[in-house]
């Protein structure tokens, strides 16, 4: 059987032992990962869809270094577009290409992922506008955080005969609680309405308030 004597400790005289060892440099063990990371996707031609960004100021090794935006989330990519290309690319356009993956390790040992584009297929003008993105961004990470949708919510709690607890922090020499009973009318009866007095000067008070309202409210 053969034994791997290579971490094995030596015998030397005065019977001192010293182990052999192997010390890696920090480039040795990028380089060790970079060339073992592999997909099936690399240097593959894919088809790609997003929204692009233009914020390349200047060619490096003939290339523009560009963004690929989701067009649903705040997700991006860099995009290596040949000068052609990025004259050819208007910004915050939606955009599908031909192109493929390239990714390496810097040397602070993180992987850099690129998209090379190939091929512009099409280019249209974007189903949002920046705005919108960030809207609709807001709307889901509330969604994914257990807001609800108030205006359904209180449609569903009428329809089904069931009254709402409202919980309003106002100051503590504020007249808003007579403007909302007589601006409700009749409909006031479908809610239950708790007035609750702070000193809208104090963070610490307003939040000592609020954060036992939100377990109480339904």
């Amino acid at each position: 059987m053969n034994v791997d004597n290579t971490l094995q400790p030596t015998q030397t005289e005065g019977n001192n032992l010293q182990v052999s060892a192997i010390f890696f440099s920090p480039a040795s063990i990028v380089a060790i990962f970079n060339a073992a990371t592999v997909t099936k996707e690399e240097k593959k031609i894919i088809q790609v869809r997003g929204i692009f960004k233009k914020n390349g100021t200047q060619s490096y090794g003939g290339y523009y270094y560009d963004t690929l935006k989701d067009e649903a989330s705040d997700y991006a990519i860099t995009l290596l577009t040949s000068e052609l290309l990025h004259n050819q690319l208007d910004d915050n356009k939606t955009i599908e290409l031909n192109g493929f993956i390239t990714r390496k390790l810097d040397k602070q040992g993180r992987i850099v992922i690129h998209l090379n584009l190939i091929e512009l297929l099409t280019q249209t003008v974007n189903k949002f506008s920046e705005e919108e993105v960030k809207k609709i961004l807001l709307i889901n990470r509330k969604v994914a955080t257990g807001f609800k949708d108030l205006d359904a919510h209180i449609k569903n709690s009428i329809f089904n005969n069931k009254r709402l607890s409202i919980k309003v922090i106002m100051g503590k020499s504020g007249i808003i609680d007579s403007d909302i009973n007589k601006g409700m009318e009749a409909a006031i009866a479908l809610y239950n309405i708790e007035y609750h007095r702070v000193s809208l000067s104090a963070p610490a008070e307003i939040i000592n308030k609020s954060s036992p309202l939100k377990g109480a409210a339904t």
